[in-house]
């Protein structure tokens, strides 16, 4: 009887921790964008270059200088989606690049949430630190470093670029 009814505990509680994703996951997705904004209001940056915080309603994004990290999350057939786009910032209204790619390769991170003592914690699909769960402000700090290392990555292309 007791195998059995370690078999019916350990369903409930993924029963459990399923209904906890649904119902928690797009308010922890706020939270990750306000740890996200709060990097800006903060005042955080490098090299003299501050974040900014662009709060458009369907993509906002955390900019650093010429590139920016777009927060998107999709809800399709009941599945919802939770992905975090970095490549160089759009150019803005009635503006454009001079060249019309950018010279780095966009990145995406598509974050899986799961519940981790109790809470939501994020992981990165494609190998990010090895599955590791990261709380949304640990998330949110991720998101900033993988965005001041693309700065670097932009910047150092154009003080090394010369015409061929």
């Amino acid at each position: 009887m007791a195998e059995f009814d370690d078999f019916a505990d350990e369903l409930a509680r993924k029963e459990e921790a399923r209904t906890k994703l649904e119902k928690d996951t797009k308010p922890e997705w706020a939270v990750l964008q306000g740890f996200t904004e709060a990097l800006a209001q903060d005042g955080k940056g490098i090299e003299g270059i501050k974040f900014e915080w662009v709060p458009d309603t369907c993509e906002p994004r955390l900019v650093l200088d010429c590139v920016a990290a777009t927060l998107l999350s999709r809800d399709g057939s009941g599945v919802q989606t939770f992905r975090v786009y970095f490549n160089r910032r759009p150019a803005g209204v009635n503006r454009m690049w001079v060249d019309e790619e950018s010279p780095l390769t966009p990145l995406t991170w598509t974050l899986q949430p799961a519940i981790e003592d109790d809470s939501i914690k994020w992981f990165v699909l494609e190998g990010f630190e090895d599955g590791k769960r990261f709380s949304s402000f640990d998330m949110a700090q991720k998101i900033g470093i993988e965005l001041a290392k693309f700065h670097l990555a932009y910047k150092n292309h154009y003080e090394n670029w010369s015409p061929a």
